[in-house]
């Protein structure tokens, strides 16, 4: 068995913005990752459910040095410092909790209208670029797709300064993986990347 260890950031204020939270969190991940090179710590939302991410996230990873290496980051410092956060020590996952997936779903933004424009904006110009009429009608797609429940993260880009966001959902019953993507997170393809279930805690 894979050992693995984690921390956990709990987010003090009563009126606390969670989704704001968890986005700036998963930013500093990010960030770090990109540093790093490398993509070895997986998130896990403990208070998760189908209407929020819940109060706390947490950080899971087979490499104790990293996991301190990312506790230590100056965000969190502030925040613990401030009393906006509590943040645990590094911890051993226990062997007992199920698997579970959090899964970044880029497909869902698809569904929403200015993601619908910026595809159409981008179809327009690679028929022009051909030299062809755009017809706005063939890239309607009236079909209505359904999804599973999911929550929507709020992140900035460090290098643009653009601000985005990523729809995530929950899959359960998966097998132990360690490929994330660089937000720590699985994707619908090639992340697979699962973390310890900790709402059974």
């Amino acid at each position: 068995m894979v050992k693995r260890y984690y921390f956990q950031i709990e987010y003090i204020p009563v009126n606390a913005d969670a989704v704001l939270l968890a986005g700036k969190c998963i930013n500093i991940l990010h960030g770090y990752h990109g540093r790093t090179k490398t993509y070895n710590i997986g998130v896990s939302f403990p208070q998760w459910s189908e209407h929020n991410t819940g109060r706390s996230i947490a950080f899971v990873s087979c490499s104790k040095d990293q996991l301190y290496e990312l506790r230590s980051q100056h965000y969190f410092s502030v925040m613990a410092e401030d009393g906006l956060f509590s943040i645990s020590d590094i911890l051993a996952v226990p062997d007992d909790l199920p698997e579970v997936r959090f899964r970044r779903n880029n497909t869902i933004a698809k569904i929403f209208s200015g993601d619908k424009a910026k595809r159409l904006r981008r179809a327009k110009l690679r028929a022009e670029s051909r030299g062809e009429v755009f017809n706005p009608e063939l890239h309607q797609n009236t079909k209505v797709r359904e999804f599973d429940s999911f929550n929507s993260i709020p992140m900035g880009s460090g290098s643009s300064g653009d601000e985005f966001v990523i729809h995530v959902q929950k899959d359960r019953d998966a097998s132990l993986n360690t490929d994330y993507s660089i937000y720590g997170l699985a994707t619908n393809e090639k992340n697979q990347g699962s973390v310890p279930d900790f709402s059974l805690r």
